[in-house]
């Protein structure tokens, strides 16, 4: 703690926000920093939650108790029209979502251009006020970054940047969101995405409480699990090797004679752990550990019997992070139907 620093200027009272205060609106949203007047039938017509809220008896349709379960409070008007206190909520994440309701341009999830901030914000506050479509789009719009097939996950470039900044940068907040969302369907992937942080880098967010400690526990745990089984896939090159040379006998094309398989050895596989990335471990990967003379049918071997065991461990990685049942499959179909719902 820095017992020198300044204390914090008080904030005064909410402002109203230029971009989402209609001179025809009939109800006044407020939050710490800022007050929008809107429309209820813009609301209600998108979010269950305020539809509800409307439909309540009480003065100007408002009833001063409703609410409770997702922190609003109404008790008083603000120039004649009620006034509804968004518990909780910063401002500036309010703006997004009620601009995302207001205005078809200003978030498109088909669209590479939207902000980190954007989308968790829209995450969060359409999951806590029922804007399903909000919701389903900002749910699309994660997955489309994040695959749950291999191969497509394979693509991915490591640096690529998505939602304005680095991938890395990303995931953990990304997964942080989801969970307090409970958005299950995405958890897995983004599980696995938040595996390949170094552990310190982990240990640091459940210091700096970024993340739920539950969902960072389940991390750590599904991590060693997923990086345990990498080591043992590693382990077992040399055996792969073995099992791959009865499949090349009669096409290894090893200028002595003998197969390459049978007297070829890896170096420096330690190399390949220390990962929980299944990307680190790809079959072309791991030939470059064989020696320069290996021939190409044995190669081809070794890639392929690689490639079947890190499926293998891929199907797996929904189970090491709690979701037991069906593997990636069955959570493509629940993303599918959550999308049709």
């Amino acid at each position: 703690m820095d017992v020198d620093a300044e204390p914090a200027e008080p904030k005064g009272p909410p402002q109203p926000c230029e971009h989402l205060w209609f001179p025809d609106g009939n109800v006044v949203l407020a939050t710490d920093s800022l007050l929008f007047k809107v429309h209820k039938g813009v609301l209600a017509l998108q979010s269950s939650v305020f539809k509800d809220m409307f439909e309540l008896p009480g003065a100007h349709g408002l009833g001063p108790s409703q609410g409770q379960g997702t922190d609003v409070i109404v008790s008083e008007l603000y120039e004649g029209l009620p006034l509804v206190t968004l518990v909780g909520d910063d401002g500036d994440e309010v703006v997004h979502l009620l601009r995302t309701a207001y205005e078809r341009e200003y978030y498109q999830p088909y669209e590479d251009d939207a902000s980190l901030d954007t989308v968790v914000s829209l995450l969060k506050l359409s999951t806590k006020y029922d804007f399903k479509q909000i919701r389903k789009d900002v749910v699309f719009h994660i997955s489309r970054y994040y695959p749950m097939d291999l191969k497509e996950c394979d693509e991915i470039e490591e640096n690529s940047t998505i939602f304005g900044l680095p991938r890395a940068r990303c995931h953990d907040v990304l997964l942080d969101a989801a969970f307090v969302a409970e958005v299950d369907v995405l958890l897995p992937i983004l599980y696995y995405a938040c595996a390949d942080y170094q552990i310190g880098s982990i240990l640091n967010a459940m210091d700096e409480e970024s993340i739920n400690r539950k969902c960072l526990r389940t991390l750590l745990e599904g991590r060693e699990k997923l990086e345990g089984m990498i080591v043992q896939l590693v382990a077992t090159i040399p055996e792969i090797a073995l099992a791959g040379s009865a499949l090349t006998s009669t096409v290894c094309t090893s200028s002595d004679g003998i197969n390459c398989l049978r007297v070829q050895r890896f170096t420096g596989l330690k190399t390949l752990t220390g990962t929980a990335s299944l990307q680190r471990i790809i079959g072309i990967n791991v030939c470059r550990y064989l020696p320069p003379a290996t021939c190409i049918s044995c190669r081809a071997a070794v890639e392929s019997l690689v490639e079947k065991k890190r499926e293998e461990i891929w199907d797996a990685v929904p189970s090491y992070f709690g979701f037991p049942d069906g593997g990636w499959d069955a959570l493509k179909t629940k993303l599918d139907e959550f999308f049709a719902s």
